[in-house]
């Protein structure tokens, strides 16, 4: 419903598209979006009811299909994509739109991840507690603790999921902090409340 009201809308002017979050999305049991091969029926009803609109073109229908491909592969193989699987994948993305598909697929996921995960559930920005940070996480709203993981972890973990901001202690943590794209907030000395 959402998709075919976005679509009727922008038939009629024009929408900005702004990296930032604006509202929360709730999910819960029983809705659409929790359920991908109605969610996928969905779409491909809207694709089917605007088929002859210049802009509804066998390559966009051809992207979905490699959509749907991904998806329902990862689904069927619980996640991996091993052996035979992988085969039939390539298969059905024999058409460079269908791949095409999948690549944007594939880079609006990974970039909405990172973009909530700037977010704690309950909408606070989420804090980063690196290791070595003298901070208690249950002090800090929307504290993400990684302080179990290593420097390496953390930093890896911040670069697939960045928080908005990341408790760090020294100067060099720091500087690789913030050219993650994450604020560090360095805790006052002799201070171990939140930051």
């Amino acid at each position: 419903a959402d998709l075919d009201m976005w679509v009727r809308l922008l038939e009629h002017g024009s929408a900005l598209v702004i990296p930032r979050v604006t509202a929360l999305y709730h999910v819960h049991a029983g809705q659409v979006s929790t359920d991908p091969k109605q969610m996928h029926a969905a779409h491909k009803a809207v694709l089917d009811s605007h088929a002859d609109r210049p802009w509804c073109t066998r390559a966009l229908q051809r992207r979905h299909e490699g959509v749907l491909a991904w998806d329902a592969r990862r689904k069927s193989s619980g996640g991996a994509l091993g052996g035979a699987t992988a085969m039939r994948l390539a298969w059905r993305l024999a058409s460079p739109q269908r791949t095409i598909g999948v690549v944007q697929l594939l880079t609006g996921r990974f970039k909405a991840r990172r973009l909530a995960a700037r977010l704690a559930p309950g909408g606070v920005p989420s804090v980063a507690i690196l290791p070595g940070a003298p901070v208690d996480p249950s002090s800090v709203p929307g504290a993400v603790d990684l302080r179990d993981r290593g420097l390496a972890g953390a930093l890896l973990h911040l670069l697939r999921r960045p928080t908005t901001r990341a408790v760090v202690r020294g100067r060099p943590r720091a500087l690789l902090v913030r050219a993650l794209g994450v604020e560090p907030v360095q805790p006052t000395r002799g201070r171990a409340g939140a930051p």
